[in-house]
């Protein structure tokens, strides 16, 4: 899957399952889609949940989700 792939996933799901709009969503997947590029090698590697619940935690905060 492509990166454009995901994130198209990542702005339905955050639409969907946390009731972002469209411009919030993208935004969030735009986030989504930079640290896996960043960090996509070493999320491989281990420590995915960390990581991923960290960038959970910072999206949601950034959105006024806690």
């Amino acid at each position: 899957m492509d990166l454009e792939s995901l994130k198209g996933i990542v702005v339905e799901q955050l639409q969907q399952r946390v009731g972002l709009d469209e411009k919030q969503a993208k935004g969030a997947a735009d986030v989504v889609v930079e640290l896996i590029q960043k960090h996509g090698p070493a999320l491989l590697e281990g420590g995915l949940e960390d990581k991923l619940g960290d960038a959970g935690k910072a999206l949601g905060g950034l959105f006024g989700k806690k």
